[in-house]
């Protein structure tokens, strides 16, 4: 029985040697001898055999032990056995445990060793491919840069041309610099020359302007000693006041526009004053362009502000003036309503401005006459005549009546209602009217040979006499030598006309010839045509009208 046992104990011994044997073949040999894995799997298995060593010796021991004690107690060794048997078969269970674990720890040990040399392989791949890329661009770039070589060499010669061409631009650019240099030098010592030189430039401006400055002055003391003159008065100049007006005008005419704007600065009422009185001289030497310059200068400077009373009645004047200028004097282009409209707004400005002064009537009356050359307004012409003379009326009757002044203005009224009465042919009326204006003028001869024109061919005895006497008191007073152009042409139309109607031929030649020169004369004054007061027709008319109108008249 005892070498039975001993038999299974030497075979599960030689079993689990058998199986960790055939581990042992079982495994991969190792590439390397260093791998950690399998030197601890060497070690483990070292200490296995060390283990499997003493427990061999130990069952060598036992099994002498128990031989020995075999003779002792029977019984005894069958409990040995039974416990030998026993530790063999935990044994053998513990061998197999540990040979699958080993087993398990090969497999994983060959998996990590698989994926570890695949990824070696992998990045030994790639450094081969990265490799062969650095040399693929290290052969392009060399590639390159013997290209760049070869285009160095090829443009060797341009470049040294262009690096020459540039140091010869470098030294032209340094000359320029040294040139400069120069100058400034140079200019550095004129300095002090053109210092003199802007002194000396200070002083003759101011030489300049106070020379200006004293003109203006002189101007302003000889154009003021008109400022009191009324309308009529302007009309009546000698030729020492017309020869001194037209010295201002012309010694105005230098002065610099600064000196003005400075004036003005100073005193904008002095100056608008200085040119009011200049338009007003302008307008009577019938230089318009003059005219309409310094009455506009001086109505914008007027308009612009708000002048006091004292300044009134010469902006009252510049619109006066302003307004004869569009009645008698037409624009190429431009029809004749719309002179009389501008006038006709002219008028009624400085009839606003007159309202403070009592007794003024010229303007008033003025505005009447602009308002009777258009149909459509000759009914408001009418109503405003008729509060004039009664106004004037009205003083004559009172005690102290009309000074002279006013009898001329009142006069004047009764010949504009005769000239209404005349456009609507009512002769009768307009031959009373004109009538009433002889009995009250001094010098009546427009009114007798207007009385003459309204009387029929039935009186023709009156009628040659109302002509004898007017052309008589024509003659007699200054109508025909006025230096006034539309003043003069009325009168020799007037002459014509009488001279016609008495049959006197030699003196209707003699004015007809005169009226031909002088509007043959005429010219326009700064793209203006002059306009002129009709006796035939009552109207405003062309000087060529004026002549058709005559000639009509004379041809009957």
């Amino acid at each position: 029985m005892f070498e039975m046992k001993r038999k299974y104990v030497t075979i599960g011994v030689l079993i689990i040697v058998i199986m960790i044997g055939v581990n042992l073949i079982g495994q991969p040999k190792s590439p390397a001898q260093n791998d950690p894995v399998i030197q601890s799997r060497n070690i483990a298995i070292d200490s296995l055999k060390q283990q499997i060593e003493k427990l061999n010796q130990r069952i060598n021991s036992e099994m002498a032990l128990s031989e020995k004690r075999l003779e002792v107690a029977t019984i005894s060794s069958d409990q040995a056995f039974t416990m030998i048997y026993t530790f063999g078969a935990v044994g053998s269970f513990l061998g197999g445990v540990f040979l699958v674990i080993t087993w398990v720890r090969a497999q994983r040990a060959r998996e990590d060793y698989r994926h570890e040399r695949e990824f070696y392989e992998a990045r030994i791949m790639e450094y081969a491919r990265r490799q062969e890329e650095t040399h693929i661009r290290a052969a392009q770039f060399d590639k390159q840069q013997l290209a760049l070589g070869d285009t160095i060499v090829s443009k060797s010669s341009d470049m040294l041309s262009k690096q020459i061409d540039s140091i010869g631009k470098l030294g032209a650019v340094i000359g320029l610099v040294q040139q400069t240099f120069k100058m400034q030098l140079e200019r550095e010592k004129s300095q002090k020359v053109l210092q003199l030189q802007l002194n000396t430039m200070d002083d003759m401006i101011s030489t300049f302007k106070n020379h200006f400055m004293r003109q203006y002055d002189q101007i302003n003391n000889i154009i003021l000693t008109f400022k009191d003159h009324s309308r009529l008065e302007w009309t009546h100049l000698s030729m020492y006041e017309q020869t001194i007006t037209a010295r201002a005008r012309m010694s105005f005419e230098t002065i610099p526009e600064f000196i003005l704007e400075e004036k003005k600065n100073a005193d904008a009422m002095n100056l608008a004053r200085v040119n009011q009185l200049l338009g007003v001289s302008a307008y009577y030497a019938n230089d318009i362009d003059a005219a309409m310059k310094y009455l506009k200068t001086a109505y914008n400077i007027y308009s612009a502000s708000k002048p006091p009373i004292e300044e009134r009645y010469p902006y009252a004047f510049c619109c006066h003036f302003l307004g004869l200028i569009e009645k008698n004097w037409l624009q190429p282009n431009r029809k004749l309503e719309l002179h009389i409209s501008d006038a006709k707004k002219h008028f009624e400005e400085a009839n606003k401005l007159l309202d403070f002064k009592k007794g003024e009537i010229l303007t008033p009356l003025t505005l009447v006459e602009v308002l009777s050359y258009s149909e459509n307004t000759r009914p408001e012409a009418l109503q405003r005549l008729n509060n004039i003379i009664n106004q004037l009326e009205k003083i004559k009757s009172s005690k102290n009546g009309l000074d002279s002044n006013q009898k001329l203005l009142l006069g004047r009224a009764y010949l504009f209602r005769g000239n209404l009465e005349y456009l609507e042919n009512k002769f009768e009326q307009s031959y009373e009217w004109y009538q009433r204006s002889a009995n009250e003028l001094e010098h009546k001869h427009y009114a007798l040979l207007s009385m003459a024109l309204s009387l029929s061919d039935d009186k023709s005895d009156e009628r040659m006499q109302c002509f004898q006497n007017g052309l008589e008191a024509l003659e007699l007073s200054d109508a025909l030598r006025k230096s006034e152009d539309s003043v003069r042409v009325i009168a020799l139309v007037w002459a014509v006309v009488a001279a016609h109607e008495l049959k006197d031929d030699a003196r209707r030649r003699r004015y007809l010839k005169e009226f031909s020169d002088t509007i043959m004369n005429m010219r326009s004054v700064g793209n203006r045509k002059p306009l002129f007061f009709c006796p035939l027709t009552k109207n405003l008319v062309t000087k060529e009208q004026l002549n058709q109108n005559l000639i009509k008249m004379i041809n009957k």
